[in-house]
């Protein structure tokens, strides 16, 4: 009976070992399953936190580059408006230049002018005086030819 006895107190035990086992191997599992719901919890936080900061530098990488582009437009805009400004005032440069050399020309063409009538003038006077002479050089020979008289000779000397 002591070896049926002790048997019995071994199976009891074996038993109680086993139950402590199972309720072991019940909480094991209840903390795995426990410790996989919360890592899927945190891996979903993690990647909606991950996706949330991609967006947030996206976004703040499409401000970056918007206000880079609207610098760059400005930048441009300025550039543009100096370049106008400095072909205008070339413009005006070139205008004055014009206007400078227009009036040269007109100066130049006025003393062509000038000088070409004064040319013209000292020919017809050298051509007069030519006339005048010639004719006084037919009247002297024809004088001369002719004999002079004394109311003649003092008109003729005046003429010469």
């Amino acid at each position: 009976m002591k070896t049926k006895l002790r048997l019995q107190s071994k199976i009891t035990e074996a038993e109680l070992a086993k139950e402590s086992a199972e309720q072991a191997r019940t909480d094991l599992h209840k903390g795995l399953e426990q410790l996989r719901n919360e890592s899927a919890q945190t891996i979903e936080v993690l990647t909606q936190e991950s996706a949330n900061r991609e967006a947030a530098a996206r976004e703040e990488a499409k401000q970056l580059a918007e206000i880079a582009f609207q610098e760059r437009l400005a930048e441009n805009a300025r550039m543009n408006s100096e370049a106008i400004a400095t072909m205008q005032a070339k413009i005006e440069q070139t205008e004055e230049a014009k206007q400078t050399i227009e009036q040269q020309i007109q100066t130049l063409q006025e003393r062509h002018e000038t000088v070409v009538n004064d040319r013209v003038q000292e020919v017809r006077e050298a051509l007069e005086r030519d006339k005048v002479e010639a004719v006084n050089v037919e009247k002297t020979k024809s004088v001369r030819g002719k004999p002079q008289t004394q109311r003649e000779a003092p008109t003729d000397a005046a003429a010469a």
